[in-house]
C-alpha cells in the first residue's frame, strides 16, 4: 500500500525516498539554493517541489554523471521565463527568489492553519 502524500517530508525520509545521503542533501540545497521549510524545533522540512528537484539532480549528477555546476547549467536552461519577459536571461534570480518566498510563505500559512485547528480544545 502506498503511503498518502503530504505537504511536507523530514530530511530522513527525503534521503530514503531519493536514495542519498544527509550531506549530499545539503549540498545541494547550497548549491541549487532549495530552502526547506524549518520546523519550530528547526527541523528541515521539503516540499514535493523540493523532492522532485531533487530527484532530478540526483539523476543528473549520479546518473548521467554532471557535475554539480552542470547540473546547475542544466536547471538553468530548463528554468521557464516568465511570461511577457522576452529578450530576458532564461534564469532571473530575483523571480526564482520571489517564487521562493511566496511558496515559504504558503507553507508557513498551511503550517499555522494546521497547528490552529489542533490546538483549539474539544471541537
Amino acid at each position: 500500500m502506498s503511503r498518502p502524500e503530504k505537504l511536507f517530508y523530514k530530511r530522513s525520509e527525503v534521503c530514503q525516498m531519493a536514495g542519498v545521503q544527509s550531506h549530499d542533501l545539503r549540498t545541494w540545497e547550497t548549491e541549487f539554493a532549495i530552502r526547506p521549510v524549518k520546523s519550530k524545533i528547526g527541523h528541515c522540512l521539503y516540499r514535493r517541489k523540493d523532492i522532485d528537484l531533487l530527484m532530478k539532480i540526483k539523476a543528473m549528477i549520479y546518473g548521467e554523471g554532471l557535475t554539480i555546476s552542470g547540473a546547475r547549467k542544466r536547471l538553468e536552461m530548463m528554468t521557464p521565463v516568465p511570461a511577457g519577459a522576452e529578450g530576458t536571461p532564461v534564469h532571473d534570480p530575483t523571480f526564482d527568489l520571489l517564487q521562493d518566498i511566496r511558496a515559504d510563505l504558503r507553507a508557513l500559512l498551511t503550517l499555522l492553519e494546521g497547528n490552529d485547528t489542533n490546538s483549539v480544545g474539544g471541537t
